[in-house]
């Protein structure tokens, strides 16, 4: 079954701009250099050169400066609310933290602005910033209170100042400043003396090619051999492959992005990292680090082919004998998408959760037509085109609402609140938190809201956190989300509040009711995988991968929790108390599997003093589908959020045909065979129903994999006599099941000891 799509990866032959033009004559000159302060992500203006807070050294663009020590987190955008790049970035200085830049001994002209345009006239305290030994700014303190250094109702403030560099560095120095009192936006440092140089900037040597063996190697996908003009090769004993072979044998969308150096498969650029040195490989939204990195060779980009098909959820093994590699997709019967959880229960006044219902489908492109329609309670199904910014606010959004994407690439960046709403069903979309741009603060708010189900999402990258309900929130389900953060310095890489906070009885008490399932937990995050109060809630069946986190299950303050067939990989502290001296909590942990794990494991009851237990939560009141933990790797892989592989080969193979037995046939043997025809490679699911008295308690169920000759051949268990029904469908190596399935009747009259 061949694949058909349309490859996107455009790169002229896969040069990938990777060729880098050096300055090899004498260093440039010039007499200005401007330096824009901001976060990590900002877009730096337009003439300087970005400081993102870190440590003091060679910044790769000619100069060396920095902080120290290095403040990457103290850095703030406010270019939502500040049209002025220069401004609207800056980062802040704290007692004992300096700034400095290598120049040349000689006399400069120094000109710095500071300035919050958030919280323009906050003062902690005392403010000086000195320029070498000359002072740029100094507050006074007049009947007790220290003034701003800016005059009242300007939000911004800069000033020039002479000085004399005699060490090599210019200096910035708050001295005794109140820590973050200092809000600097940029800095312009020119030369009175001469010209300051421009160190070339050494290209370094090129990362070296593994260790490339030439020998032919054959793959092959869901069961046909692949073909690609450009051979396959092994690097350093990894099958390396070109893009051709991924993008038309996997049915992948691929996309080289030369503003992150990655390449991007079923994803989109927001989903990397800043521009790394090495190229990056994003697959289905999510970093790997394979174990050879992808190269050029000869004109070609060469991509790990295990590592990417496993993350796709494709099963990879290989042939040392013949030099082979197989991939295909395990036969499974596909999740459900029906609703499970605390979301599906009838409750204060609310009969499950239906969201908008059979309304005529809205397609909306922009801002405006979204707020206009999300945010009343007229029941409607609200269709996500592009991409829609939320700005400074959250989307408010109404009850009675169905809100989902177009397809894999709709995404809502900043965020939405669910704020005193029901009956809500948000699914298949993208949400991107707006980090480091202020901004909404999580990706999505709810508060004192009932009945919502959150279904098939991409969240990542919120300030603080990328799914909170609190404020007694309510009857919720939470199914087949995959959330993460690309940046580990995000200082608040949290997930999902279950409950504010230890004091809220008032509104908390017999409220948060969460259920959690087939979630995937995964690169960067740091904890909240959910964090537990007061409420009970259900973790099943979820896929936890965040290595080097804090802890992933939280339960406390009067809590019950079910953690329920999770898969717990490589990660700390699977699930804690919180607050267990303060609270009472119990946690009932069942079926899981803990691979790799450290830390705690907590289960049972804890009971401060004072305090009655709290009973556990072991009987939801909602009927669910419970997987085998040892699935969920497969299972949460391949569909947790959004649907990426849309141009995956759906057709369904033809019904298997039955040879033997004959319709209406007589058995002499209690272990009959049943044999036939159907697709080869694919797999065949026999089941036989006793249809009279002495075989209905005899029923069985068995499967054949079907020779390259078309031909299929398996032995039954023992069987009662008595007549049977026989049933059979094909599940195809892509995973497709026939539409059709062929039935017949069979009578056995075997011998006793047969």
């Amino acid at each position: 079954m061949k694949k058909s799509l349309t490859i996107s990866f455009l790169v002229s032959a896969l040069s990938l701009a990777m060729i880098i033009m050096f300055a090899t004559s004498a260093a440039a000159e010039v007499n200005t250099v401007k330096i824009d302060f901001q976060t990590k992500g900002s877009q730096t203006a337009e003439g300087y050169l970005p400081d993102r807070g870190d440590e003091y050294g060679d910044r790769g663009n000619g100069y060396t400066y920095g902080w120290t020590p290095g403040i990457v987190g103290a850095a703030r955008d406010y270019s939502l609310i500040e049209p002025d790049l220069k401004l609207a970035t800056l980062n802040q200085f704290g007692q004992g933290i300096i700034w400095e830049m290598a120049v040349p001994n000689g006399k400069y002209e120094v000109t710095v602005s500071i300035g919050d345009i958030r919280y323009p006239d906050q003062i902690k305290g005392k403010l000086v910033l000195l320029a070498e030994e000359t002072v740029i700014f100094e507050n006074k303190q007049v009947d007790g209170r220290w003034e701003h250094v800016k005059p009242n109702g300007q939000t911004y403030i800069s000033k020039t100042v002479e000085v004399d560099v005699n060490d090599g560095k210019l200096t910035l120095d708050p001295k005794d400043t109140v820590t973050e009192n200092i809000k600097i936006n940029y800095i312009e440092i020119k030369s009175l003396d001469g010209p300051i140089p421009i160190d070339p900037v050494d290209p370094g040597n090129e990362e070296p090619l593994p260790d490339i063996d030439m020998i032919p190697v054959t793959i092959v996908v869901y069961g046909e051999e692949a073909e690609s003009e450009v051979p396959q090769v092994r690097a350093d004993g990894q099958v390396m492959v070109p893009v051709n072979i991924i993008a038309e044998e996997l049915g992948a969308d691929v996309v080289w992005n030369e503003e992150k150096n990655a390449v991007l498969i079923n994803s989109m650029p927001g989903q990397a990292k800043l521009k790394q040195q090495s190229i990056q490989l994003i697959v289905n939204g999510l970093e790997i680090n394979p174990e050879v990195r992808p190269f050029v060779l000869d004109g070609n980009m060469m991509l790990p082919i295990r590592e990417i098909s496993e993350a796709m959820g494709l099963d990879v093994t290989w042939d040392e004998a013949t030099l082979t590699l197989h991939i295909s997709l395990r036969p499974h019967t596909e999740p459900s998408m029906e609703l499970y959880g605390w979301a599906s229960v009838e409750a204060e006044g609310q009969g499950g959760t239906t969201g908008g219902g059979d309304a005529e489908a809205q397609t909306v492109t922009t801002l405006e037509e979204l707020e206009q329609l999300a945010g009343d309670d007229v029941p409607r199904v609200i269709v996500i085109s592009g991409t829609i910014t939320s700005g400074v606010e959250p989307i408010s959004i109404g009850s009675n609402k169905t809100i989902m994407g177009e397809n894999k690439y709709s995404t809502i960046r900043g965020g939405i609140t669910i704020d005193d709403s029901s009956n809500i069903i948000i699914r298949n979309l993208n949400f991107q938190g707006i980090w480091p741009i202020f901004g909404p603060a999580d990706a999505i708010a709810v508060r004192n809201s009932h009945h919502l189900w959150f279904d098939h999402l991409n969240i990542w990258d919120a300030s603080d956190g990328l799914l909170d309900l609190t404020h007694g929130s309510n009857y919720i389900t939470v199914s087949w989300n995959k959330f993460f953060y690309t940046d580990p310095d995000n200082p608040h890489r949290m997930v999902s509040l279950n409950g504010g906070g230890a004091e809220h009885e008032d509104t908390d008490t017999g409220k948060n009711k969460v259920t959690y399932h087939h979630n995937w937990f995964a690169n960067n995050v740091d904890q909240r995988m959910p964090r537990v109060l007061f409420g009970q809630a259900h973790a099943y069946n979820n896929y936890y991968t965040a290595s080097d986190n804090n802890y992933a299950i939280g339960v406390g303050v009067f809590a019950s929790m079910l953690v329920e067939n999770n898969y717990f990989r490589d990660v700390r502290n699977p699930h804690q108390f919180m607050y267990p001296d303060r609270r009472p909590a119990y946690i009932t942990a069942t079926g899981n599997i803990y691979d790799n794990t450290s830390g705690n494991m907590d289960t049972g009851a804890v009971t401060p003093d004072g305090y009655d237990s709290v009973a556990p939560f072991t009987n939801p009141p909602y009927t669910y589908d419970l997987d085998d933990a040892e699935d969920i790797p497969f299972l949460v892989t391949r569909y947790a959020g959004l649907t990426v592989n849309e141009e995956k080969d759906i057709t369904a193979p033809g019904a298997p045909v039955i040879i033997a037995p004959a319709e209406s046939a007589v058995i002499r043997t209690r272990t009959p065979s049943i044999s036939g025809t159907a697709e080869p490679s694919s797999i065949v699911t026999i089941t036989l129903t006793g249809t009279s008295s002495g075989s209905k308690k005899n029923s069985t169920t068995l499967t054949a994999t079907v020779d390259s000759n078309s031909s299929f051949s398996v032995e039954s268990t023992r069987l009662n006599n008595g007549t049977y029904t026989v049933t059979a469908t094909a599940t195809d190596a892509a995973g497709n099941v026939s539409d059709a399935s062929l039935s017949r009747s069979f009578r056995i009259k075997g011998q006793s000891d047969k």
